[in-house]
């Protein structure tokens, strides 16, 4: 099991209060990301986090709207999701507090249904008690602790406006690199290309849906892959 010291604990902290406040912005414009998990949680240049493959997410979910499509990697998924029953953007919450529970016990995802025995005798109680209120099987009572989750004690010393304005400074250190521009290279201009190709083949998205997007520009190179291999069949 981990030692949950005071590094770890800071850094902990600094992933937790960032992926919550991208999942509230998500959230807060009806898109459900409905994949969290570690694979696709990066880290840019700076130590920022970043979220990553939209692939599964579904958007317009406003209000009491709910979902009732089954998505989502299997450990990762909220109970409701599992029973087949209607669900709504806490989904991503209970994601975030396997991803924690993972961090903060070393136990693989599977584990966190039975991780009462899991934890480390010397975990920060306030760590706990966020996972576990993350972890809630009831959709309402999960949604309703995350409605005031950055007044809980564990984030106390987070600035809530710096953080979103990316002015905190991340707690690991990142190695310098070399910055490409990569505006109007040939790799873009043929990337543009494929997109072009690949929406005569697709019913096109919604101008309002894609701007719900704006500002997520990184282009899979899987993507790319998959559609270079369409244009030669």
């Amino acid at each position: 099991m981990c030692d949950i010291n005071r590094p770890f604990l800071f850094f902990y902290r600094f992933i937790a209060a960032e992926l919550l406040c991208a999942l509230q912005y998500l959230h807060g414009r009806g898109i459900i990301h409905r994949d969290l998990k570690p694979d696709n949680i990066l880290l840019d240049g700076t130590g920022h986090v970043k979220l990553a493959d939209f692939g599964l997410s579904i958007v317009g979910v406003f209000g009491s709207k709910k979902v009732y499509s089954n998505a989502g990697t299997k450990h990762y998924m909220a109970p409701e999701i599992h029973d087949r029953n209607p669900y709504d953007a806490t989904v991503d919450y209970y994601s975030l507090g396997v991803i924690l529970f993972e961090m903060a016990t070393g136990a693989e995802a599977e584990s966190a249904k039975c991780r009462n025995s899991l934890y480390p005798n010397n975990i920060d109680p306030d760590l706990r008690d966020v996972i576990e209120r993350l972890l809630e099987e009831n959709p309402k009572v999960r949604g309703t602790a995350v409605e005031r989750l950055r007044e809980h004690s564990f984030f106390r010393s987070i600035e809530w406006k710096k953080l979103e304005e990316g002015k905190v400074t991340p707690p690991l250190w990142m190695p310098d690199c070399q910055e490409k521009d990569t505006n109007d290279t040939n790799e873009q201009i043929e990337v543009k290309k494929l997109i072009h190709h690949r929406r005569k083949k697709q019913r096109r998205i919604a101008n309002a849906k894609q701007r719900l997007f704006d500002g997520f520009s990184f282009i899979s190179r899987k993507w790319k892959k998959d559609a270079e291999q369409e244009m030669k069949e």
